[in-house]
C-alpha cells in the first residue's frame, strides 16, 4: 500500500499499488514429499485392505488372474513392512515441511521496496512507513 494524490480533491488518499501475490503452491519440498507419500500411502492400504479378498476362495466369483494372486501375496507377506516405512517418511517429511516452511513461505519474505515488519523504530518514536 501507499499514498498517491487523490486527483478528485487534490489530497493524498490510501491506494493499492502492490500486484496481487501469486501463489507459490508446493513451494516447500518436503511438502511434496510429504503429500506423494501420503497418496502413496493411501494406496497401499487399500491394496493391504483388498488383497485377502482375492486370495480367499470363492467358487462363486470367477478366478483371479495370476498376477492379481502375485500382488495380493506379495502385500500379504510385505504390507505391513511398507506401510510402516510410508509412516516413517510421512512423520518425518511433516516434521521437516513445518521447521522449513518459514524459508519457503512466500508471507514470510518481504518484498521489494518494503520494509520487514519487525524492525528498529523511526527515530521520531513510532514506526513510520516510508
Amino acid at each position: 500500500m501507499g499514498t498517491a494524490r487523490d486527483p478528485g480533491t487534490g489530497g493524498e488518499a490510501l491506494v493499492m499499488n502492490r500486484q496481487p501475490r501469486r501463489r507459490e503452491i508446493l513451494a516447500n519440498p518436503f511438502f511434496v514429499i510429504l503429500l506423494g507419500t501420503s497418496t502413496l500411502f493411501v494406496i497401499t492400504v487399500l491394496a493391504y485392505l483388498v488383497s485377502p479378498y482375492v486370495l480367499a476362495p470363492n467358487p462363486a466369483r470367477p478366478p483371479r488372474s495370476q498376477s492379481s494372486v502375485a500382488l495380493a501375496l506379495w502385500f500379504d507377506g510385505n504390507g505391513p513392512r511398507v506401510l510402516g516405512i510410508e509412516i516413517v517418511v510421512m512423520l518425518l517429511a511433516g516434521i521437516l515441511a513445518m521447521a522449513t516452511d518459514p524459508w519457503f513461505a512466500p508471507r514470510s519474505r518481504p518484498r521489494k521496496g518494503e520494509r520487514p515488519e519487525s524492525g528498529p523504530p523511526h527515530p521520531g518514536g513510532a514506526a513510520r512507513w516510508p
